[in-house]
């Protein structure tokens, strides 16, 4: 069925609205509920026109910090551990910054978090986990690419129906510039197989100049 006139989900009035699926199996008149699924959404529409970032036909300007959902040496001063328990208070302070938009920086977030976004107006930034991976395994091999290609579909496909992510991040000082371990074939080839499963937002490469 059509949605009339759906209220659009923005940063200051982050309507959402639940879709309900069911699979029913009929057999001689009888019927049998073999699944169902109460999914929550909100309508928006982001795209870039130009230089400028639109969201729902209006321009969009990004005031937006990164943050960690786990404790890092370089910013414990700032963020410890991002949990669902401590989320809206963290959202609390961006606002009371005059923040609207944030990066998870190095790996998603718990879909809760971003549920909790989706209710607040908090504009997200989903970043992979491909971070800077030569510190820590050798992330110039092709098994290594391999791997990332099939991580990135069920990512997308379990959050391209939150409202509150506006772009994609595929990796992060990973590739192309002084580290050089992914070749801008393979960033690109990242960004397509998102668009594939999300051609709905933009995708960026963070870092790495």
């Amino acid at each position: 069925s059509e949605w009339d006139n759906p209220k659009l989900w923005n940063p200051e009035t982050p309507n959402l609205y639940f879709l309900a699926s069911k699979i029913i199996k009929g057999n001689n008149g009888r019927s049998e509920l073999i699944d169902e699924e109460l999914r929550r959404f909100g309508f928006r529409e982001i795209w870039i026109e130009g230089t400028k970032l639109m969201l729902n036909g209006h321009r969009l300007n990004l005031r937006g910090t990164s943050i960690n959902t786990h404790g890092q040496g370089y910013n414990r001063g700032r963020y410890k551990y991002i949990t669902p328990e401590t989320f809206n208070q963290t959202i609390d302070r961006l606002l009371a910054l005059n923040i609207q938009c944030v990066r998870f920086h190095q790996q998603p977030p718990s879909k809760r978090i971003i549920e909790i976004a989706d209710e607040r107006g908090l504009l997200v930034v989903e970043e992979s986990p491909m971070y800077a991976r030569d510190y820590i395994l050798k992330a110039n091999n092709e098994m290594y690419f391999r791997n990332a290609l099939s991580w990135l579909k069920p990512w997308i496909k379990d959050r391209r129906n939150n409202p509150s992510v506006i772009m994609w991040s595929s990796e992060n000082e990973i590739g192309r510039d002084w580290l050089k371990w992914f070749s801008d074939k393979q960033l690109k080839t990242l960004a397509d197989s998102i668009r594939a499963v999300d051609p709905g937002r933009p995708v960026i490469a963070e870092g790495d100049f």
